[in-house]
């Protein structure tokens, strides 16, 4: 493929390097050594995520996209961990974090990010987002926000409103007996309807626009997220009843 090719194709000059198949018992997802992005996490064959990454966004709302190095990949049949150092480098950004990935057959998952910028930052938006996919249209949950537990459903028409602010934990069933439990650690996030975007998904992102935008991380500010899924396997999970486990920063 010519770089002119890829360029259309993948909105680089190279095509992204193939991505990385992890399994662990039940558990299953795809790391993408390109982009760090955790892609098509599954228990048995129901999709629980989507997708879970890491973005730099400037005050302008543009994405300064990742560079990997330093791919590490450790396996074996009951767990997988994946370690990588990212960059994002532009006019005005110079943001570097060691990521991991780690997963067991017991359906737990962490995805963490530890950054910091070398140069005062000015974003909209910098660290973890999550994809819920679209097949939840229609499930209700449960979620700790606000500094309260809240119940709703995942909307079949596309909503073009927030669903959650200063999000600290959620709780809903992807698939029959199976519950997923997730924490956000580090910082609030917020859950809005990406389909709005044409994106066959649910975000999950820090940083919550009812906050100022666009916002500085001082040079060396240290920036530590995290997300931690656990897959109950018939069980009813209240958002309340962890979330005194999460660590909010």
């Amino acid at each position: 493929m010519t770089p002119e090719l890829s360029s259309l194709v993948f909105g680089t000059e190279a095509p992204p390097l193939p991505p990385i198949k992890l399994t662990a018992g039940r558990l299953s997802a795809e790391f993408e050594p390109t982009s760090g992005m955790l892609r098509y996490v599954q228990w048995d064959t129901t999709e629980v995520l989507r997708g879970i990454y890491a973005n730099v966004r400037r005050a302008d709302w543009s994405t300064v996209d990742p560079v990997l190095s330093d791919v590490e990949v450790e396996e074996n049949e009951s767990h997988f961990r994946v370690l990588w150092s990212a960059t994002h480098v532009a006019s005005g950004v110079d943001f570097s974090w060691r990521g991991e990935v780690s997963g067991d057959d017991q359906g737990n998952l962490t995805y963490r990010l530890d950054g910091e910028p070398s140069e005062d930052l000015v974003t909209n938006r910098t660290g973890i987002c999550i994809l819920h996919p679209a097949t939840l249209a229609g499930t209700s949950f449960t979620a700790f926000a606000a500094g309260q537990e809240q119940s709703g459903e995942f909307p079949t028409l596309i909503a073009p409103d927030v669903l959650l602010t200063d999000l600290e934990a959620i709780t809903y069933a992807p698939g029959p007996g199976i519950t997923s439990e997730i924490k956000f650690e580090g910082d609030r996030f917020e859950t809005e309807d990406q389909r709005n975007w044409g994106d066959n998904s649910y975000k999950s992102y820090v940083y919550p626009q009812t906050r100022p935008m666009p916002y500085t991380l001082a040079a060396g500010q240290s920036v530590r997220q995290g997300i931690s899924l656990q897959i109950h396997v018939n069980k009813v999970v209240s958002a309340t009843s962890s979330i005194s486990e999460a660590v909010i920063a």
